[in-house]
């Protein structure tokens, strides 16, 4: 650059005559010309790249500063202490929907606890009325034989009474 300047200013021994353009001045001028091309090429470049998206990494979200640490050039992983917290989260997750299903399942055993005490209560009303009937009609029974008995003492003949004494039910009368 100091060669530049003396070049320049005139001072340089390599200067023949002042209004002639000397090697040096040539070279010079090309120099500066290349330099003139190269910054409009950068200059286009610029133009025609992508704007770059500035991050901060002097503060949190929240506007507290934080200590400047260096950027780690590898992808972070998830450390263990997150990994398990995850996992605890999954299992308490789990845990509340294995809860719901015992109270579902706990509800279900009691309606159906209920609805099998009504059937044993019918069943059991059931068996009451199966053994009345079954007692009237040895009640029943007993009355015809005795009637029967003194139909025949009576004289009635023993052929009529024994037909109607062992129609079918399904002849009806």
């Amino acid at each position: 650059m100091k060669k530049i300047g003396n070049m320049v200013n005139g001072k340089d021994e390599d200067v023949i005559e002042i209004g002639r353009s000397t090697d040096k001045e040539k070279k010079l001028q090309s120099a500066i010309d290349e330099q003139k091309q190269e910054i409009e090429s950068l200059k286009e470049k610029l133009k025609n790249s992508r704007p770059i998206d500035k991050v901060d990494l002097t503060s949190s979200s929240d506007g507290d500063s934080v200590v400047e640490d260096r950027p780690c050039k590898r992808r972070r992983t998830k450390s263990n202490l997150a990994i398990a917290l995850e996992q605890s989260h999954q299992m308490v997750k789990v845990k509340q929907e294995a809860n719901q299903r015992a109270a579902t399942a706990q509800a279900d055993l009691e309606v159906a606890r209920r609805e099998k005490q009504d059937v044993e209560e019918d069943l059991e009303d059931a068996n009451i009325l199966v053994t009345q009937q079954a007692v009237a009609t040895d009640v029943w029974q007993g009355r015809f034989d005795e009637l029967f008995e003194l139909a025949r003492a009576a004289g009635v003949d023993g052929k009529i009474l024994s037909e109607i004494r062992y129609r079918p039910l399904s002849n009806g009368v």
